[in-house]
């Protein structure tokens, strides 16, 4: 019995197999929760683009036992430092013998080949045999499981990647093909396949030697944010305008402030002696990241960290927490203030005291020779094809624009919705959507790395009403006072913006810092 590993493409006629099976499957154990079960796995089998299972952000594998394709899957790229799983199937002939295991092991090892230094999956809740064997090969749920797991319907893990043992597997890429000729039997195989109109995708030969890459540390605390649905991420090149550097060179510094320190309560217990200890998840760029060194944390609200730290006289001290984490942290004293991104509600006031430091800002962004200049009302986005994210506060202000715009007989949008920031990027660079619609900071980040988006608006996440994020302190602790003191100074002082501006996020600056400000409304 011989096995093969390929590296190949979702459009080569040995992945088929693969991609039908996956299709029966998927609409066998889940059609009873989704009437339209089998479009709906047709169109997700499709609406990725080949090229986004290419190196040097992706990968597509097949398994062949005896010319036979038994098994395969693949990844692309989900965000800087992490590759996403995806399509991983072994047949049922095959089944509790390893080898699903092996295909996840060599997508690992590609992965930390390409310089990725995590990986990251979604499986459903029907398939307990595949969350027991991410479980059992090192994978952390990412999913409150004292929850019934329908609840969740897509149970996300995730893993640091470790240094790969030698393949298990003999390997050989798939031959070079005849350019045209091939691509148009494949897609004609596809369309044939699949009943619809599949897009024609370039063929990508993979037969290219991958440099090893330097493996990371473990960093759990950075997917806690994706249990949150903060899967708009920027999918960003490690180049670019940002400084991800460890050292910080330009970082902004001030000087102590002696009227803010002044104002803490001689009483205040501070968790570390001449420390201020800010709780931070670790969320994504340019709001907080891991260095190139794989272990400082930098970003926005690092930098911020730090000016604050420096006005009370105090060390900085980060503690990475997990995003659910944080409320426990402050409250038990572990940390004397959380600093990430998090937004003033009015339930959360009974709980926390806040600092306001910056506006919850969703954007609008459009590719670089967009004719589109500005998006400043409803009646701008008419007639246009917008992406956005399913379940989202942004979309629930997309729909309302959209019904505002109806009611005066505009044209309505086009809502497109793709689940995958790398995706809805090829989307719109590709003219197949005019705009995106989504969190700010992640686009705004994007746009600095790679210089081919541009920003045309910005609304308050909140909308209509202003949402502000703030630092959050323990209830009655005295701290939200002397912090909101500080902030303003270093708002006077200019050095509140430079931070903002060094990450590309002015557009989310306040013009005054407050303590305790109006929050969101109970649900």
């Amino acid at each position: 019995m011989t096995y093969e590993i390929i590296d190949t493409t979702p459009l080569d006629p040995i992945a088929q197999p693969l991609l039908a099976a996956l299709e029966i499957e998927y609409t066998t154990r889940y059609r009873e929760f989704r009437k339209d079960s089998a479009a709906s796995v047709s169109e997700e089998m499709l609406r990725y683009p080949a090229e986004l299972f290419a190196p040097p952000e992706g990968a597509f594998i097949v398994i062949q036992r005896d010319g036979k394709t038994v098994g395969g899957g693949a990844f692309k790229r989900y965000d800087t430092a992490t590759a996403e799983l995806k399509r991983i199937w072994t047949h049922e002939s095959e089944r509790r013998q390893g080898l699903a295991r092996r295909v996840v092991e060599e997508l690992e090892a590609r992965a930390l080949r390409q310089g990725y230094r995590r990986v990251y999956l979604t499986t459903g809740f029907r398939q307990p045999e595949a969350a027991g064997l991410y479980t059992s090969t090192g994978y952390e749920a990412l999913f409150d499981r004292s929850i019934a797991p329908e609840i969740h319907f897509r149970l996300p893990f995730g893993k640091d990647l470790l240094e790969p043992g030698p393949p298990r597997i003999a390997q050989r890429s798939a031959p070079r093909r005849a350019a045209r000729a091939t691509v148009v039997a494949r897609d004609d195989a596809l369309r044939a396949h699949f009943g619809r109109n599949a897009a024609p995708r370039p063929f990508v030969h993979f037969n290219k030697a991958e440099p090893a890459m330097k493996h990371s540390k473990a960093i759990r605390s950075a997917f806690a944010v994706w249990t949150l649905g903060m899967a708009v991420a920027a999918s960003a090149a490690t180049t670019g305008t940002l400084n991800l550097s460890p050292d910080q060179p330009n970082r902004i510094r001030t000087a102590p402030d002696a009227a803010a320190i002044q104002a803490v309560p001689a009483a205040f217990p501070f968790a570390s002696k001449d420390e201020l200890v800010i709780g931070m998840t670790v969320a994504w760029p340019p709001l907080s990241t891991y260095a190139t060194d794989e272990k400082t944390v930098v970003g926005a609200d690092p930098d911020l960290a730090q000016l604050v730290a420096d006005g009370l006289g105090r060390k900085l001290k980060i503690v990475v927490l997990a995003w659910e984490d944080w409320p426990l942290a402050v409250q038990s004293g572990k940390v004397d203030a959380v600093l990430s991104n998090v937004t003033v509600t009015e339930a959360r006031k009974e709980k926390f005291d806040f600092s306001s430091y910056r506006r919850d800002v969703l954007g609008f962004y459009v590719r670089k020779a967009s004719p589109i200049k500005a998006i400043r009302e409803p009646k701008d986005i008419a007639g246009l094809r917008v992406i956005t994210d399913s379940g989202t506060n942004q979309e629930k202000i997309l729909l309302e624009w959209d019904k505002e715009n109806v009611a005066q007989g505009l044209k309505p949008v086009q809502i497109q919705y793709y689940g995958d920031p790398a995706v809805s990027f090829v989307a719109l660079q590709s003219g197949r959507a005019d705009l995106i619609l989504s969190v700010n900071s992640a686009l705004a980040y994007e746009a600095a790395q790679k210089g081919d988006l541009r920003a045309v608006g910005a609304i308050s996440g909140g909308w209509p009403i202003t949402a502000d994020l703030a630092i959050t302190t323990r209830k009655g602790s005295g701290l939200a006072a002397p912090l909101t003191l500080l902030l303003n100074d270093l708002i006077h002082s200019g050095k509140y913006t430079q931070v903002l501006d060094r990450w590309n996020l002015g557009s989310e600056a306040v013009n005054k810092a407050v303590t305790n400000p109006p929050g969101l409304p109970k649900s």
